[in-house]
């Protein structure tokens, strides 16, 4: 593979990536919940019975699927879904 080639394929990777940010944006701002909140949710659920720390959320339709480390060690995480839409805990593991 020619360098001009690899220049074209990154240069397709990052328009691809921005299109991502774009849409996800989109669909964030159509949700009653964002994602701040939707951490904030799972976080004051996983603390009545765990140490927490450090969160990640993504938005996969209506639905927030939130994962945070707990206990002391952090090798530990649990992913919490939330209603994107009323914030409602659907279901954690």
């Amino acid at each position: 593979m020619g360098k001009k080639r690899v220049c074209q394929e990154n240069q397709k990777l990052v328009v691809k990536k921005s299109m991502v940010k774009i849409i996800h944006r989109l669909n964030e701002s159509t949700t009653k919940i964002s994602k701040d909140k939707a951490i904030e949710i799972t976080k004051r659920f996983l603390e009545q019975h765990h140490s927490v720390s450090g969160a990640s959320a993504v938005l996969r339709g209506k639905e927030w699927f939130v994962t945070m480390c707990i206990g002391m060690s952090n090798n530990d995480t649990r992913q919490v879904r939330i209603d994107a839409n009323t914030g409602k805990i659907l279901d954690y593991t």
